[in-house]
């Protein structure tokens, strides 16, 4: 028996058949390098000064319900205390999160000094240093998940966070999902309303407070361009402080995906490994016999 770290648990499984096909912009599975599943090479990252691989895991394996696959899962992203590593490509991945609604996704595990920094810690992101370009997705001084981004409309950044913060040394999955909604008419703007997910569960503020608007001028429904403004400078992974925790399977949609359509960490049941185990001394002892 396997347990699938989900608020559905196994009967996700029985919703598969109904999940629409698509694939990811960007899928990091961090197997001892930082080459993109999907993508690749464009969107393959140089790894920094000291980054390491760690066998600290949230699951021994990884279910997508999206395909319908279950693939091992051996290492996860360990910065240490080293620079971070660099995306040199940022365009996919900006238009993926300025276009239309997006999902950013994945495992991580702060260690007691993530959680109770001073400063930002990056997941993924390429917002400049003036806070005038691009968007980052993170956890913040408090240790609470954030994304944030530079809205088009020439003001200044704005931020939705998570309501509580993630609980040191436990593996947590997060997500920032954005829905796109265009304008029906003059007067109404375009907005990508942000939800943040811990554990797959909606934390933080919703509705019009966690709405990122686009322009005000008047126009043809539709024809206002992105929401985010979009930034040149190279995307960084386990960034700013840096993230000294652990970060596993990040992934990058250029839609918004329901809970059930998330990735799943897979682990044994503690039951099951005694029941294998036993399972296999039986077996001797029918050979032995």
């Amino acid at each position: 028996m396997l347990r699938i770290n989900s608020i559905l648990g196994a009967g996700l499984v029985s919703l598969v058949t109904a999940v629409p096909a698509f694939s990811s912009v960007a899928y990091y599975r961090f197997e001892n390098n930082l080459a993109s599943q999907d993508n690749s090479p464009t969107l393959d990252a140089t790894a920094g000064s000291t980054v390491s691989y760690s066998s600290d895991l949230p699951g021994s394996s990884i279910f997508d319900p999206i395909g319908n696959t279950t693939v091992a899962n051996t290492k996860s992203y360990d910065n240490g205390t080293g620079t971070a590593s660099v995306i040199s490509d940022s365009s996919i991945l900006n238009n993926a999160v300025s276009a239309h609604g997006f999902t950013i996704e994945a495992f991580v595990k702060l260690t007691s000094s993530d959680v109770n920094d001073v400063k930002f810690d990056l997941i993924i992101g390429n917002m400049n240093g003036a806070g005038t370009e691009g968007w980052m997705f993170g956890i913040n001084g408090s240790g609470k998940l954030r994304f944030s981004g530079v809205q088009t409309n020439g003001s200044a950044y704005k931020e939705v966070s998570s309501t509580d913060a993630l609980t040191a040394n436990v593996w947590h999955h997060v997500a920032a999902v954005g829905t796109y909604s265009e304008r029906t008419g003059d007067g109404l703007v375009d907005f990508t309303d942000v939800q943040l997910y811990v554990d797959y569960v909606a934390t933080g503020t919703t509705g019009s407070a966690a709405r990122f608007f686009g322009p005000t001028s008047s126009g043809l429904p539709g024809n206002s361009g992105p929401n985010f403004v979009t930034s040149t400078s190279n995307f960084n992974i386990g960034a700013v402080n840096p993230f000294s925790g652990y970060i596993d399977e990040l992934r990058i949609y250029e839609v918004p995906l329901l809970t059930t359509q998330m990735l799943q960490a897979v682990v044994p049941e503690p039951a099951s490994l005694g029941l294998l185990g036993l399972g296999g001394l039986l077996m001797m002892r029918r050979r032995l016999a």
